[in-house]
């Protein structure tokens, strides 16, 4: 669609052709009278004549770039609507619960480990004591760093009972119909849910490290215990 300025460039170019056309017929192009110059003016007006026109051809690209940003804008905000940035909130829930379950039967299985040790080594205990006195420190630390290890086991293993968001069913215990509508529905806060598993899964992780650590080092004093008895 043509516009008024379109207009005004037009006239404003075909003016500077027409003075030039003047100039080179030998007349001035304002008025009547002859010059002699007339190649100097005619080439002055037809280049003015011809920035005039590119001026309008940049104009007109400036404008044709504009309307396809704005299209470009538009075809991007649709094909995101179309397709929405995909969400994996759920199968991360699903990995942080198959870790939580990993952890608790890793501790399970060191607790069970520890156990069957345990007995034979609470037999000997009176022995242990009769031993010279660093064989018996020995052995006495080692049965302390055993004992701090299975007392992290057990925070493992144990339930948290934390029934502020809904990581588990304490939560939904004290919905009301319409809370509990809201916490499994579409809009529920699955997001909070997974940081508080989260949470959850790495403070078991914390703890099932932390034992493995002790149950090695009360391992090898163990070890020490028995060599330096033997050596006695």
């Amino acid at each position: 669609m043509t516009t008024t300025r379109d207009l005004s460039h037009h006239q404003e170019a075909a003016d500077l052709r027409r003075r030039a056309r003047r100039a080179l017929g030998g007349q001035d192009p304002e008025h009547d009278w002859p010059i002699s110059n007339s190649d100097e003016v005619a080439t002055a007006h037809a280049c003015l004549a011809t920035a005039t026109q590119l001026g309008d051809v940049s104009d007109r690209l400036v404008a044709i770039d504009v309307d396809l940003s704005r299209i470009a804008d538009a075809a991007e905000t649709q094909a995101r609507r179309a397709n929405p940035e995909p969400d994996y909130t759920e199968a991360e829930l699903l990995t942080v619960r198959g870790e939580i379950s990993r952890t608790d039967q890793k501790a399970s299985i060191l607790l069970a480990s520890v156990a069957i040790v345990a007995g034979p080594v609470a037999e000997r205990g009176d022995d242990l004591l009769r031993q010279p006195w660093p064989i018996a420190v020995l052995g006495l630390l080692a049965a302390l760093l055993a004992a701090t290890s299975t007392w992290l086991l057990l925070d493992v293993v144990l339930p948290r009972l934390v029934g502020r968001t809904n990581a588990n069913f304490l939560h939904y215990a004290t919905c009301s119909p319409q809370d509990m509508a809201a916490a499994l529905g579409p809009d529920a806060d699955r997001r909070g849910e997974l940081a508080a598993l989260s949470a959850i899964a790495k403070a078991k992780f914390q703890c099932l490290a932390r034992s493995g650590l002790l149950l090695k080092a009360s391992a090898l004093l163990f070890t020490a215990t028995a060599g330096l008895s033997l050596s006695f």
